[in-house]
């Protein structure tokens, strides 16, 4: 294994306890009767006795095997699971036994087995597939569950940790059901603390780490528990319980389908007389006493102050799980009579029950409750042990980055269930729009709803922090929209922040430069296994992003000025970029820039034109039906025109501009007014004061992107109408930096040459928040899909324009900043803003990226859509009728047309709203506005859909079809822009193929290159 400037060689000790794990699966396969030679993988594992049978001490026989209801009581240690044993155990029919830690040991062994290659490899030359390991551990299991007590009906095992793998144990067990014990962390903390109870991983120093693990582990087993489903899994809160024992273990018997009994109320009278607790489970000793409320709020008073105040950032879990972070004490309720009296009772009495106490049990020096290494925390015991990629990480996922693609990842990789580390430079700086203060726009919009359809955050930060709602190209159709906003930048910030510090489980945030990748290499492949941070400190995981945006050997530009710096104020990453280029990608240099900041109170606006937000604005979110601002508080933006008096200004000094004369190439479609004066001489320019926020003094010049020196562009822009007073609040600047070629990557992100290591952003050639976003979402969930060993998520060119982003990179690279347009997609009629939810969540959903109130509420939309289409689709009326009750002018057409097919008309007139008049069955649906827009988006596109989808067939049957040499690429019949005139005279493509495989053609223009050159063929051929 490599950090990529060293190899750290592993010693004789892996090799020790490889073989030590091989003896063991040895001699338990040997003891089943599965080891044999010359059967298949199948027949060994069907050598279990499929069913077996134990004697009871009343001599009745009880028969156990592997589809038998078995119950498991799971949870953090010290979270109410051995209470939650006694009482079931006090049911006649119910028998769970001493707690033993064998069970999760076994199958964290069996973990470990498959994740290791060598050890997976060993596993198949000896002949033990997945079947006969099944086999194994589950007959294994269950005779440690069965014989580990007496018999009874229902057999139950309690191992806190078991449920950290519930759903393999159901694969073993497909009757099982799991009961999940929850309880306030700060008491859970507390009480591990204060009996010294140790756990690997939890710091019995410190309050803080304790709970830091505690919300890591509470939240592996809530994922756990929510995967297995309500039919299976049951989440007790332990308060609950205590407060209302006979309320909820009715609940808990009849989810466990087990007759009532008033015994499990009473389980303190059978302790030691039919229930037996081991030497660990003798640590709680509310178990001996009646259930009382002794031990609910013990921890007040004790936690820190400061952990106390950052409760809520170092347990988002107990928001999650119910818990008020920040009361203290809490109220959990008022307790059933019984329990109060009871409570009074243990009191009044201490001496009496230290006395009973005493009788019980003997004593003990010192409580054990060694867990199995990395069950709870996946810390690593030794630096050692960090530096191995053959250990269980620290993590599942790190990304590194905190711009918008290290945002979204991280968020998606947590959403995922995976344990995420975040690593930034600053942690004030996350989150941060760092140019243009806006977000979507034409293309851009498109990939804003995709990402939130995907369940990410920009969209739902954008509605909360907008101030000027814009949808651009509304005169044209609805499939090429694009929904915009001028953003505040200080809301967005605060809430993209607050989404991620404080309501994101899963994830920790740290603040460091990251210097070096931890790589293995092993057979000819290498796999990243985490990261070493500035100070040498090593984290291990499982797979890693990486977001840097312009930070790889990034340098900022104001006139001759040279700094080192990914932005301003921030240093860049040169270590992190050695490593990518010791690894052998290919790498490019791309340079942007940003325009100078200007004071609001020094503008002109009178001299400006002015434009107005949407009324009522429409939010980029599905979960929104409204922003969260009113329309009449939105702030305006206001436009300008270069005047020509400029262009003497920049092409004067264009010796001062080192920016401008570096042949690296920039934004094309975002170039700066350098580079539009030079291009397009002789031209004004529009420029867009855009506001940076409601209570702020600054504007963005969107348009006006320089680089000169900082006294030139005061001098250029006070010739600008409007800003002839104008003073800079920061000069514009320009940005070099290192990306990888994209066609590096897989369409996962990830790239080809390293197993588990995933770029998003900038480094992957884009330009834009909204492509950084969609790229981050799609590099997060995979990354975490891999790391918890699901299916990935792939989208392609037909599902979305994150299908068409992802294969125009990885396939056709870039040689200059990529940005989304409309045009890039073939199927843009049905890759429309308003029906993403339907193309991508549930995609997502299937393999754990969306959350569960996302996908509930997209599967009510789809439902209703449908309902209404096939509504009206079952209404046929003559067309003159429709007309005349709709009043409309009257046509020439004649027949019946359904009123889905009325609805397709572009008429203003022809609503939902007004069709529900005469269609009675739409009239529920009427008042639902976004519903009605999409119903009238859906007619509007049925029939063009389909012919778009025979076009593109078109192309796909001609693709060999020659291009003459001698075609015009600059006639006027193939209407082709001035981009992509250029690229087919550089290119001179021999096929339509390869002419659409030209980054920036779009698949509009090689379909009327393809009707321009047969239409030539068939002229040619009359001729001769």
């Amino acid at each position: 294994m490599t950090s990529l400037r060293g190899v750290v060689r592993p010693g004789s000790r892996r090799a020790v306890v490889c073989g030590t794990i091989l003896f063991v699966l040895g001699l338990l396969l040997f003891k089943l009767g599965l080891f044999c030679t010359n059967t298949t993988g199948t027949d060994l594992a069907s050598m279990v006795t499929p069913q077996k049978y134990v004697m009871g001490a009343d001599r009745k026989i009880y028969t156990y095997d592997r589809n038998m209801p078995l119950i498991f009581i799971g949870g953090v240690p010290r979270s109410g699971t051995t209470l939650m044993r006694a009482m079931l155990d006090a049911h006649p029919e119910v028998r769970c036994g001493q707690e033993t830690r064998v069970i999760p040991r076994l199958l964290q062994l069996r973990f470990h087995w498959l994740k290791s290659e060598r050890e997976s490899l060993r596993l198949d030359e000896a002949g033990i597939t997945k079947p006969v390991l099944d086999a194994a551990i589950a007959a294994f299991c269950l005779e440690v569950i069965a014989r580990h007590g007496d018999p009874a009906p229902r057999l139950c095992n309690k191992d806190p940790l078991t449920i950290k793998m519930g759903t393999y144990v159901v694969e073993l067990f497909p009757n099982a059901k799991f009961i999940f014990m929850v309880r306030d962390g700060r008491a859970t903390a507390h009480s591990i603390i204060s009996r010294k109870v140790t756990i690997t991983g939890f710091d019995l120093t410190s309050y803080r780490q304790c709970l830091k693990r505690w919300n890591t582990a509470v939240e592996a087993m809530n994922n756990q528990c929510r995967d297995l489903g309500s039919d299976r899994c049951m989440r007790v809160p332990y308060e609950q319980l205590v407060l209302h024992p006979k309320k909820w273990m009715q609940k808990i018997l009849e989810f466990l389908d087990v007759p009532w009994n008033e015994t499990v109320l009473h389980h303190q009278d059978f302790i030691n007389n039919g229930i037996s607790l081991s030497k660990v489970e003798r640590s709680s000793d509310q178990v001996i006493k009646p259930v009382n409320m002794e031990a609910l709020t013990k921890w007040v008073g004790h936690i820190p102050e400061d952990v106390v105040r950052d409760m809520a950032d170092i347990a988002p879990m107990l928001s999650v799980l119910g818990y008020d972070p920040y009361a203290n004490p809490p109220s959990y309720g008022e307790p059933d009579a019984v329990v109060a009296d009871n409570t009074r009772q243990v009191l009044n009495n201490p001496d009496e029950w230290a006395r009973k106490a005493k009788e019980l049990f003997k004593p003990s020096n010192e409580v054990e409750e060694s867990m199995i290494d990395d069950m709870v925390s996946d810390a690593p015991q030794d630096n050692q042990r960090r530096r191995l990629c053959d250990v269980v990480p620290e993590y599942d996922v790190i990304v590194v980055g905190g711009g918008h693609a290290g945002s979204e990842a991280c968020a998606s990789a947590a959403r995922m269930g995976a344990r995420t580390l975040l690593v930034t430079h600053k942690k004030e700086t996350v989150g941060e729009m760092s140019c243009n203060p806006s977000f979507g726009g034409i293309g851009k919009g498109h990939l804003m709803r995709e990402v939130d359809a995907l369940d990410g955050v920009c969209a739902r930060i954008c509605d909360l922090a907008g101030i000027h709602y814009k949808t651009l190209n509304k005169s044209k159709g609805p499939a090429v929209w694009g929904l915009r906003a001028q953003i505040d930048r200080t809301l967005y910030k605060k809430h993209i922040q607050d989404e991620l510090f404080h309501h994101t489980p899963n994830l920790e945030i740290i603040e460091s430069a990251v210097e070096d990748l931890i790589v293995n290499s092993a057979r000819n492949t290498l796999k990243c296994c985490g990261i070493v941070l500035y100070d040498g400190t090593k984290l291990t995981s499982k797979s890693v992003v990486i977001t840097t945006g312009t930070f790889l050997k990034g340098q900022i530009n104001i006139g001759l000025d040279v700094r080192p710096a990914g932005r301003i104020g921030d240093a860049p990453s040169i270590g992190l970029a050695n490593t990518l280029e010791d690894l052998g990608l290919r790498m490019g240099r791309l340079k942007t820039g940003t325009p100078p900041r200007l004071k609001a109170d020094t503008i002109n606006y009178k001299v400006c034109e002015t434009h107005y937000a949407d009324d009522p604005p429409m939010p980029f979110s599905f979960l929104n039906d409204r922003v969260w601002i009113k329309t009449e508080d939105q702030v305006p933006c206001y436009l300008t025109l270069t005047p020509l008096s400029i262009e003497a200004i920049i092409k004067n000094n264009l010796h001062v501009n080192r920016h401008v004369s570096e042949e690296i190439n920039g934004p094309r479609y975002c170039p700066s007014i350098e580079s539009k004066v030079l291009r397009f001489g002789g031209r004004q320019h529009q420029v867009w004061l855009e506001p940076e926020g409601l209570n702020s003094n600054v504007v963005y010049p969107n348009g006006l992107s320089c680089t000169l020196p900082e006294e030139l562009q005061l001098e250029m822009i006070r010739q600008i109408p409007g800003l002839e007073k104008s003073e800079i609040v920061r000069p514009g600047y320009g940005v070099e930096y290192e990306y990888v070629d994209p066609r590096e990557l897989d369409l996962t992100f990830e790239l080809k040459k390293v197993e588990g290591l995933y770029l998003a952003g900038q480094i992957n050639g884009t330009t834009g928040y909204e492509e950084a976003a969609a790229q981050g979402t799609v590099a997060g969930i995979n990354a975490a899909a891999k790391a918890l060993l699901r299916p990935p998520l792939v989208i392609s060119r037909t599902e979305g324009y994150l299908g068409v982003l992802i294969d125009d990179l990885t396939t056709c690279g870039t040689t200059e900043p990529y940005r989304m347009f409309t045009s890039r997609a073939e199927f843009r009629l049905t890759l429309r803003p308003d029906n993403a939810d339907r193309r991508l969540t549930q995609k997502a959903y299937q393999v754990g990226a969306v959350s569960q109130l996302r996908f509930d509420k997209c599967q009510t939309i789809i439902k209703q859509l449908e309902t209404c289409v096939d509504i009206l689709k079952s209404v046929t009326k003559n067309v003159q009728l429709w007309r005349e009750l709709l009043h409309l002018p009257a046509s020439k057409n004649v027949g019946n047309r359904t009123a889905f097919e009325i609805l397709s008309l572009s008429d203003e007139a022809v609503t939902v709203a007004n069709l529900s008049a005469f269609v009675p069955e739409l009239k529920p649906f009427a008042d639902n506005v976004s519903l009605c827009q999409r119903l009238k988006i859906e007619a509007l596109y049925e029939a063009a859909a389909l012919a778009q989808v025979e076009d593109v067939e078109e192309v796909r049957r001609d693709e060999a079809l020659n291009i003459p040499r001698s075609i015009d690429y600059n006639s006027n019949t193939l209407n082709l822009s001035f981009e992509e005139r250029e690229k087919l005279l550089i290119v001179q493509p021999a096929t339509i193929a390869a002419a659409s495989r030209i980054p920036g053609v779009t698949p509009t223009s090689v379909l009327r290159l393809l009707r321009y050159v047969k239409q030539q063929d068939r002229h040619q051929q009359l001729i001769n």
